[in-house]
Formats: C-alpha cells, sequence, structure tokens
C-alpha cells in the first residue's frame, strides 16, 4: 500500500463520541477535522488540504436497528470516497448497545460489507477513562470501584440499552450472525509477534469479527499496531471501538514517521486559546456535574 495522505475517516455514533475521537486524534499530533454531515471530497481538498482524519458525528447509538442501513449505508458510501485506508466505526467505551436499537453488530455487517473488509478489529476499551475488556468481559470503573459491565451499578438497568451481559461475545451474538474470535489478554502480554500470530490463526478460520482485550495502554498500542500492519496489507479496512483507538493508531502512525511535520503544525494550530468558549451540557452523569461545578469555581458563568 502506498502511503496516503488521509490515514482515517470516522463515524462517532453520537456526537460526544466523536469529539471524543476528534480530540486524541488532535492531541496526538493528528490534523484532524469533525463534520456532522459528510463533505464531498472535492469541499476536502480545496478547504482542508492537509488533514489526516475525518469524522463524521452520528446518530446510530439511538437508531432503530431496522434504520440502520438506510442511514448507515449512505454515509458510509459518502466516507469510502475519501479514500483512507481505515473507516473507524466510534462506539461508546461502555459498548451499551441492544439488538433492537444502536446495534453495534448491525452496523459491523454494514461496514464490513461496504468497505469489504476481510475482518473487523474491535477494541472497546478505553483505559485512561477506566473501560477495561479481559477475557472478552467488560469492566468499567466508577470512582475506585471496577464493576464487571453485568453487575455496574446503572448499566444493567439503562433504559434504553441495558447491558446485562459482560461477554462483549455473546452480547454481540444477539445482535449480529458474525462469528467473534478473541485476542486475549494472554496474548497481548506476549508482545506484537504473539499478537499477530493469533489474529493469523483467526483470519485463516475465517473469523469476521476479532475482539481485543485491554487493559493497559500498553495493550492499546500493541493492539492498535497489528491492526495497522493489516491495514497496510489490505486486509483490513473497517474497524470499531472507542476512542482511544486514535491514541493507539497515532502512536503507530508516529514510530512510522507518517505524521510530518506539516500536519503538526496544523494540529497546533488548532490548540490555540480561545478568547471565548461556550460549553453545552446534555449529560445527567456525575463526572459532569463535578466538570461543571470545577467550570463554575474557575470563572464560567453557569446557566
Amino acid at each position: 500500500m502506498s502511503k496516503p495522505q488521509r490515514l482515517l475517516s470516522f463515524y462517532g455514533d453520537d456526537f460526544t463520541g466523536t469529539t471524543a475521537t476528534a480530540e486524541a486524534l488532535t492531541a496526538s499530533g493528528v490534523s484532524t477535522v469533525m463534520f456532522i454531515e459528510p463533505p464531498s471530497p472535492s469541499y476536502l481538498v480545496k478547504h482542508f488540504p492537509n488533514i489526516q482524519a475525518v469524522g463524521i458525528a452520528g446518530i446510530a447509538r439511538s437508531l432503530p436497528t431496522d434504520e440502520m442501513d438506510s442511514t448507515l449505508g449512505p454515509i458510509f458510501k459518502k466516507i469510502k470516497r475519501y479514500k483512507a485506508p481505515l473507516v473507524l466505526y466510534k462506539v461508546c467505551s461502555t459498548f451499551d448497545s441492544a439488538p433492537h436499537l444502536g446495534s453495534i453488530g448491525r452496523a459491523a455487517e454494514i461496514g464490513k460489507k461496504i468497505f469489504a473488509s476481510k475482518i473487523v478489529p474491535i477494541l472497546s476499551a478505553a483505559p485512561r477513562l477506566g473501560r477495561f475488556t479481559l477475557f472478552g468481559n467488560h469492566f468499567v470503573a466508577v470512582g475506585e470501584k471496577v464493576y464487571r459491565m453485568d453487575r455496574h451499578p446503572s448499566m444493567p438497568n439503562h433504559p434504553a440499552t441495558p447491558m446485562k451481559e459482560s461477554d462483549l461475545r455473546r452480547h454481540l451474538s444477539k445482535q449480529s450472525d458474525l462469528g467473534c474470535g478473541l485476542v486475549s489478554v494472554l496474548n497481548l502480554e506476549k508482545g506484537v509477534k504473539g499478537v499477530r500470530g493469533h489474529f493469523n490463526d483467526l483470519m485463516k478460520k475465517n473469523i469476521p469479527l476479532v475482539l481485543f482485550d485491554t487493559l493497559t495502554e500498553q495493550h492499546l498500542n500493541r493492539a492498535c499496531e497489528v491492526i495497522w500492519q493489516y491495514v497496510e496489507k489490505e486486509k483490513i479496512s473497517f474497524c470499531i471501538g472507542s476512542q482511544e483507538i486514535g491514541f493507539g493508531l497515532a502512536k503507530e502512525w508516529k514510530r512510522l514517521r507518517m505524521l510530518s511535520d506539516m500536519h503538526k503544525n496544523d494540529a497546533r494550530k488548532a490548540d490555540r486559546k480561545a478568547r471565548n468558549i461556550l460549553v453545552v451540557s446534555g449529560s445527567c452523569a456525575t463526572v459532569t456535574g463535578k466538570q461543571i461545578e470545577w467550570a463554575s469555581a474557575h470563572g464560567f458563568i453557569c446557566i
């Protein structure tokens, strides 16, 4: 594969998730732009010629499954025209979804077909946020406590997408007939060669989805290194995961010297101090409440 100018296109299944991915990429030195509707390729060339990552903020997290094809299909086909070697379907790091609503399994089916990805890696964890996957089971930190997803204080009783199953392979099996393999923490502990060897075995078995365990940032980086190796081999063109894939991929791109000074300068320009900032919150989460309290104590006018 020749060296691409644009490295990643991503679709976020909600607005905040898309901004989180854009933040991870930008903070890592990847020049990134985000839209609420896919622009034309000519628009990107004219207005953002040096951008290496393009994101589209979507609403798939709240879509009924029978509407996902008509919504995601046209958007994915437009994103495909950007000719990025990899497309990320960004999901929340709690992975909450259901067979009837916000189906990650159905999104995997649509993306795999449109982007012709031989295999679809899934990396749902976000160690920086206290979200971990171990032996296929998902865990979430609340304060200093870490809960298995099906024993989380609120997620099993979510009014729209209750997470009553912590094994993400079993969770996905209720949303899609695509089989799902696992690269476990034991494989990740063996280093990149160990991950690549097990991944090869899963590919030979024609397993279409592969879930990656992730406990630490080292695991994240190893997974992303292997994922990108298969992107370069043109075996992977579509993946699913949290915003922290942005950190892992950027680290690999830096290692391969794929981030030029030109793109780094673009990222620095986006980091200039703003004279005025407007923050809109639609969250009732405890963490958000603490953030609002901090803002109020540091000069923000709260309404």
